[in-house]
Formats: structure tokens, sequence, C-alpha cells
């Protein structure tokens, strides 16, 4: 016996053979579904053999298959058939019945799989979850249309959602659709049919030096050890996880160079270590004030020292810039301060 999936109830039973065929109306929309079969066979009086084909593995190009032992009648082992194929539907090599929401589980696993920022893989899962799947995740994936999507775009748009948080989304459908085409569990990438809102560039403006000196001299005043990291991120533009996973060995204070190659993001269970954002690493170069902050910091003695004189990163550079940009005179005159009590 051979039953499609979705198949309700057979149309003519070939009586006389251990083996029937059931002839249904078979959907043949999707070339996909139409290769979605099982099969019964009598072991013995009573006792019947159902398999499901799984199709086969687009890489290894190997035939998966499922089958299982059932006892009882012949209509009765049909019927167990049918629950058979509706089970196994979902977890075929070539996507046969899965719905969109399923593929969104698979393309998630195949993110982490690819070692993706843990941070960009909980953005994506915040997105699938609480957006994504519950408009689109029960619809069968070869049934999702372009209009599905914009429609899911309009309601965004509708709730009050930015143009470019709606065109993050509309990345994510791409970039899963994407990955059902690879597997072959489509034909195309309907999402490049759809239309989502155009997003104006806006010009970025930085903040006033007053600005930025106004908070450096707030965080020196609530938390003395973030104002440096302020500071050089003001100075150098690294990104927060690039600050964080800074190391002594990625500075090279004679040439003023720091070396940028990792950074620290949060992960579950606490944090972890990754390359940067673009996956490269890169050389940024540290005008005086930066070489001064650092040597503050490496300089065990002076560090000490400064800070028993109660001097900010701010008085700190302030100094420096006053001995010309000399660190090893700054050095001098805040050591020679200290033998005079000041």
């Amino acid at each position: 016996m051979q039953v499609r999936a979705g198949a309700r109830a057979p149309a003519l039973l070939l009586p006389g053979i251990a083996s029937h065929r059931i002839l249904t109306n078979p959907v043949t929309s999707h070339r996909y579904d139409a290769d979605m079969r099982g099969s019964k066979r009598e072991l013995r009086p009573g006792v019947w053999e159902l398999r499901v084909s799984l199709g086969y593995d687009p890489e290894t190009g190997k035939r998966h298959q499922v089958s299982k032992t059932f006892h009882g009648g012949a209509r009765a082992a049909d019927a167990a058939l049918r629950d058979l194929v509706d089970q196994h539907g979902t977890n075929r090599a070539d996507g046969t019945g899965a719905t969109f929401g399923q593929l969104l589980d698979r393309w998630l696993e195949e993110c982490e799989r690819l070692d993706l920022s843990p941070t960009t893989v909980r953005n994506y899962s915040s997105q699938v979850n609480g957006t994504i799947r519950p408009r689109l995740g029960k619809i069968k994936l070869h049934q999702l249309t372009a209009k599905h999507l914009d429609d899911l775009y309009g309601t965004l748009k509708d709730a009050g959602k930015s143009p470019k948080t709606i065109r993050i989304v509309h990345a994510i459908l791409s970039a899963a659709l994407h990955q059902a085409v690879r597997w072959g569990w489509l034909r195309e990438n309907i999402a490049d049919r759809a239309k989502p809102p155009r997003v104006s560039n806006r010009r970025v403006t930085a903040p006033a030096v007053e600005v930025v000196q106004q908070v450096i001299e707030e965080a020196e005043r609530r938390d003395p050890r973030l104002a440096p990291l302020l500071m050089l991120a003001a100075l150098t533009g690294m990104r927060r996880g690039e600050l964080c996973a800074l190391r002594w060995s990625d500075v090279n204070l004679d040439l003023g160079v720091l070396d940028v190659a990792r950074s620290i993001v949060v992960a579950p269970g606490g944090l972890a270590e990754k390359s940067t954002k673009t996956d490269r690493s890169r050389k940024v170069a540290l005008d005086p004030v930066g070489i001064a902050l650092l040597h503050l910091a490496s300089n065990l003695p002076a560090a000490v020292l400064a800070r028993a004189l109660n001097l900010t990163p701010l008085t700190a550079v302030r100094w420096v810039r006053a001995a010309g940009g000399d660190w090893n005179r700054y050095a001098a005159e805040l050591l020679h301060a200290g033998d005079r009590g000041l």
C-alpha cells in the first residue's frame, strides 16, 4: 500500500493483494508533496510492516525511511500508515510537509552550528519567536507567498515599528528561506519578491567634545574604572565588546598602536570571546592622549601614585598635555609630586 502525505481516505482498494495501493487525489501543486509516500506489507495475518519514505539526503544522496510494525486489520493498518506519514513528513530531508516555523527552528540551529555570535543568534531568536513565528509559523512552507511577507511588514508598520526594524525582520526571513533553497526544500526564495519599506540613510552626528567630557567626568564620579574605558572608546571608536577584550599583548605603546582582534559578548551562562564583528582584525593608531591613558594603566607605580593623589584620567591627560605629550616627563613629574607629598 502507498499513501501520500495528507491523504484522508482510500478511494479504491484492490482486493486479494497483500500489499494494497491507495488511489488518492495527489497533491501536485509542489513537487516535494508529490514525493511523500508510505507503504505497508503484510508479514503474516494481522501483522503489517509500515514504511514511510523520508526522501533523499541532499548531501549524501542516500535514501532515508522509517518503518513500524502494526498489529490489526487492513483498514486499521491504513489509518496507522497515514498517521505515520503525517508524523514524519516534517522530518524529511527535502522538507516535505514542513511549516515555516519548523524551517525557522532548523535555520536557527544552523546559525549556532556556524558559530555565529551568541548575541546575533539571540537577536535572531528574539525576532523569530516574538514577531515572525506568531504570524507565519503555522503556514506550510510550500504555501508561503510574498503576500504573506508583505502583510507582515504592513502589520509591523501599523504597530509603529520603524522601517529599519522591519528591514531586520525581512533580512531574517530572507536568510531562512535562502537556506531552504540551499537544502532543496524550496525552488526559490520568495522573500526576493517581497517589498519591505525603504530605509532612509540618516547622517550620524558625533557628540560635541564638551558632551563627551561631561560623560567621562560623570563616569569618574560614579565608577573610576569605567572612565578610562569610555575615554579610550571616544579616542579610538572601538566597540564595547572590543574594548572589553583588549589585552596588554594587543598594545604597542612605543608605536602607539592597538591590535583589535577579538570581542567579548554575552552568552548563555556568562561571557564568551569571539572574533570582531567583521571577523577581521585591524590596527588602531593612538594619539598622545590615548598613549598617556594606557601608560597610566600599564605603569603600576605611577598608576598607584596617581590614584593616591586622586588624579582622574582627565586630570592625567591634562598633565600629559602640559608636558608636551611626553609620558616619561609626566611620570617623572608625577613621582616628584609624590615625593613632595602633594
